[in-house]
Order: C-alpha cells, then structure tokens, then sequence
C-alpha cells in the first residue's frame, strides 16, 4: 500500500517496553551482545523506515566524509548533480574527526549515479572527500512534498525576473526575519537586467521561501520560477 504521507503511532504510552523486567532484559549486556542481540536492532540503528518490496527510489541518500574543515555545503552541492531533495552539513567532529555532508535525492538513481562517479573521491578546492550510499531506506517524500515536485515542478531552485536591486537586500532580510536564511545555499545574478537565482538547501526550504516572498506587496512586480 503506497504509504500516504502521515505519521500513525503504535506506541502506547512513554516507553517502548511492555513492563519493567523486559526493560532489565534489554539493558542487560548478553542480550545486547549475545545470540538475541539481532532482535534488538532498534537499540542499534533507532526507529527506521522499512519498504515493501515493491517500492522504488529507497535507497536515495548519500553521505560525503572526510571533508576539509573550510568546506562548503555550496562547494559540495556545485559539484553534486541530480535533482537533491535536501543537503545539510552533520557537525561529526567528534565522531570521525571531519565535518560530514548528507544529501538526499528526489531519486535513488541520481544518488546511485554520485556515488559511482565519485568512487575515487570527490576534489574539493581544499582536499578531497569520500562520497558513500547510506545503507539504510531513506524515509518516503510526503504526498503533498511530492504532490508539489512532481505535479508542480518544486525544485531547490527559484528563478526571479524583474527583480529591482534593492529588493536584493531584502530578500535576504525577509528571510532571515523567518529563520530561512540558514536554508539558502547561495544567490547569484544571471544574464540580463533584474533576474536573479536562488538556490536552496532543500526543496521544503525553497518551497517556504517561495511562499513567503510572493506574499509580500513589494516584490509584485517580480515573476518566480523553479528551475532545475
């Protein structure tokens, strides 16, 4: 059954252990470590998402390790092709020593794709970092997520025209008032008087922005656009 977008708890209450002494059996360390250890694969990897066998685009996620200490999530994605449903920058300093990329496409062939033509690396102006498929099924787009990229045509990035240049600024400013701003990868200008592009982390952030700034009487005059 294509699953519907929402959230439906099974859990009853504040814990997931049916009494107190099934709680014990679980901290105990033979049972984390001996024969049944397998049944208790939620302790190991929390709560996952698990497919049916026929869903496809499952495996949609890849992490880029070992990333120099002054890279951008900005160099990254430039260097990222595919249609990418969000990216965002792990602070695992602490874990592995290097700051860690994780990036999720819209389709597991874009990540399949990255992946192997990244298997000798990926060259950053600073170094190079290692690009991995994360083995576990990344959760489901959510049906209105997807009714927008694939009904509507949302990507990460907008196209503005006639965009008049102080209201440059402004976008900048209105964004930030709404706690987007961490969401924006980068603005540049493109060829011709008042158009300009923004790109996005995620497809959600570009989306909010979207809606944001079409609401406001100032930038009337400008025409938005998601462009691939």
């Amino acid at each position: 059954v294509p699953w519907d977008g929402k959230i439906r708890w099974a859990l009853d209450g504040a814990t997931v252990f049916k009494d107190s002494d099934e709680e014990r059996r679980a901290r105990s360390p033979y049972n984390l470590f001996g024969r049944d250890g397998t049944k208790l694969w939620v302790f190991q990897y929390g709560l996952r998402y698990i497919p049916t066998d026929t869903e496809t685009d499952v495996y949609r996620a890849v992490k880029v390790d070992g990333l120099p200490s002054d890279a951008k999530l900005s160099e990254i994605l430039s260097l990222t092709p595919g249609e990418i449903f969000s990216a965002r920058m792990l602070d695992t300093l602490a874990i592995t020593g290097t700051k860690t990329a994780l990036i999720t496409f819209v389709h597991q062939v874009d990540a399949v794709s990255f992946f192997q033509a990244s298997k000798d690396g990926l060259r950053l102006k600073s170094g190079q970092a290692t690009v991995a498929p994360i083995p576990t099924p990344s959760y489901p787009i959510s049906a209105d997520m997807a009714r927008l990229i694939f009904d509507k045509g949302y990507t990460r990035c907008i196209r503005i025209t006639n965009l008049r240049e102080p209201l440059k600024a402004e976008i900048l400013r209105v964004l930030g008032n709404a706690y987007l701003l961490s969401q924006i990868e980068s603005i540049h200008d493109e060829p011709g008087v008042g158009r300009s592009r923004l790109h996005f982390c995620s497809i959600k952030g570009a989306a909010a922005a979207y809606v944001l700034l079409r609401s406001l009487a100032k930038f009337d005059e400008c025409q938005w656009e998601f462009v691939k």
